[in-house]
């Protein structure tokens, strides 16, 4: 899972052809989302590429083996524009913790929705690789399942 398109594409560009990958792209018709979903009930060998908070980022299923591994490649913050810094200024005015409520949370709950791709159920099992240095931080990783991380 990637925080947008733009990063998705990035990384789209530099991988081998030789690797079957699925891609979400934006505004998917219906038919294209399908195919999407059916390659990994098809096969084993292949990576997925989508977007956190996407339509592939919560409330798809795909259980037992069908999905063996998340990895998760950013901590997929909003865009530091003009309307989340005025949106986390009238945060703070009105509850403080401004940033939190504008950046943090809504980062960590994309995560965990990315995340519950692979877990769904007790019997499912699988990796969850969380690849952003920032998800080390405590203020992080407090709003995280403690059972992700190794002891």
């Amino acid at each position: 899972f990637f925080p947008s398109f733009a990063y998705l594409k990035l990384i789209e560009a530099e991988l081998p052809i030789s690797i079957p990958v699925v891609i979400q792209e934006s505004r998917m018709e219906e038919s294209a989302r399908q195919r999407f979903i059916d390659a990994f009930k098809q096969g084993k060998n292949h990576i997925g590429m989508a977007v956190m908070g996407g339509i592939f980022g919560e409330g798809i299923d795909l259980p037992g083996e069908q999905l063996i591994g998340v990895y998760v490649i950013s901590l997929g913050l909003p865009p530091f524009d003009n309307y989340h810094q005025h949106l986390a200024q009238a945060m703070q005015d009105k509850f403080g913790d401004g940033y939190q409520y504008t950046y943090t949370y809504p980062a960590v709950r994309k995560l965990i929705q990315a995340a519950g791709r692979l877990i769904r159920s007790p019997q499912d099992k699988g990796i969850i690789e969380l690849i952003d240095p920032r998800i080390r931080h405590a203020e992080i990783q407090h709003l995280l399942p403690r059972w992700w991380f190794k002891k």
